[in-house]
């Protein structure tokens, strides 16, 4: 058992086998160190590299997960929301490790919504303020217990947008490109820092954490009023805000349209693609093309790292002076990073970030240069 028991909240509610809470049984220190074992064992050639972890303060350590996707079961006594295991959902909504306004939204969802015939759930997503309930029919259900008492409790919790997607086939995908309505609120929500997200964009969690790796990140980049900046999957435009201060040429790539389209609300002034990277290759080309004095890059892909046909244009065509790649997944970060080696790069510094505590999960930070 943790020995920090004035920190660690009741883990009662959560069902045995919950992912947060399996952690409960180790340290804070025996957690770090089985990440750091992981990371050191994948990225054994740059050990000499590789930083301190960075955690969250103690008192951020849980609460911090504000957006999930959460499949749906329906037992005789309700609904279930949680990560499908061996079959079945093991109901995890009200594990610790998601913030109070997904704690308190779930539980009041989990207690109203109808059963499958009428309400044929298949999903539930949060993001923030905003959440989506995904049913498996191509018709509007009917929404009338979605009364103004319920709407009133969701505005006290913190919800601003409620949706419906429609998709008869959801499984392995989560949405339906044309399945949203907006049954009440506000399409769009603000965050903490003023950028502006929607029901279906991807938002870092660990904000005080995420914060210091996007000012190491920009501190290494150091980008100037002549530079050009690269930015891959860009997602709602985080970080173009921060180039577009210190450039005047900031491009970014994101294939979500909903980002692309609060991208370029949170960073006017940049250019934003939308788009699988490796689709807007020819875009990319004519940008590097224009005069310039710099070329820097940032990227933070997804777990299935940087599109191979990237990396070859990154290495053999744009060559950028100083690289900032932020990842979720050691592994293919190793890939990247032993591609980007073969062409030159050399990488300065490993910095990994805790943005998931109490959870298997690490980021790590690789800040890369021509040698």
């Amino acid at each position: 058992m943790n020995s920090n028991n004035t920190l660690l909240p009741d883990i009662s509610q959560c069902p045995a086998g919950c992912p947060g809470c399996r952690i409960m049984l180790m340290t804070p220190e025996e957690c770090l160190a089985e990440k750091l074992r992981y990371l050191h064992n994948t990225l054994a050639p740059w050990q000499d590299k590789t930083h301190r972890i960075e955690t969250p303060p103690p008192g951020m350590q849980w609460g911090y997960r504000s957006r999930v996707c959460l499949a749906a079961s329906h037992t005789g006594s309700g609904w279930h929301l949680g990560l499908k295991k061996h079959g079945r959902v093991l109901p995890v909504h009200d594990c610790h490790i998601h913030s109070p306004i997904v704690r308190k939204a779930t539980n009041l969802f989990v207690n109203i919504m109808p059963p499958p015939a009428c309400f044929p759930l298949a999903f539930y997503v949060q993001s923030g303020a905003q959440v989506t309930l995904v049913v498996k029919t191509r018709d509007l259900p009917d929404m009338g217990w979605l009364d103004s008492d319920i709407l009133n409790q969701l505005a006290g919790i913190g919800i601003e947008g409620v949706w419906i997607n429609l998709h008869p086939s959801a499984g392995r995908r989560v949405f339906a490109k044309s399945g949203w309505h907006l049954v009440w609120g506000l399409p769009v929500s603000c965050d903490g820092k003023g950028l502006l997200y929607g029901p279906s964009t991807f938002r870092q969690v660990a904000g005080s954490v995420w914060e210091k790796a996007l000012n190491r990140a920009e501190d290494f980049l150091a980008p100037t009023p002549e530079d050009l900046v690269i930015d891959l999957y860009c997602g709602t435009g985080a970080t173009l805000a921060r180039w577009i201060k210190k450039s005047s040429k900031v491009v970014g790539i994101e294939i979500c349209r909903e980002s692309v389209k609060c991208a370029a609300l949170n960073a006017p002034g940049a250019t934003i693609l939308q788009g699988m990277c490796a689709q807007r290759i020819p875009q990319l080309e004519k940008e590097i093309s224009y005069p310039h004095a710099h070329r820097l890059l940032y990227a933070n892909p997804p777990g299935t790292g940087i599109e191979h046909e990237v990396i070859d244009w990154i290495t053999s065509k744009c060559r950028p002076e100083r690289v900032a790649y932020l990842s979720c997944n050691v592994a293919t970060a190793k890939r990247d990073i032993m591609a980007l080696a073969r062409a030159g790069y050399c990488a300065e510094h490993i910095i990994p970030y805790d943005f998931f505590p109490n959870t298997r999960h690490l980021e790590c930070l690789i800040l890369l240069c021509i040698r």
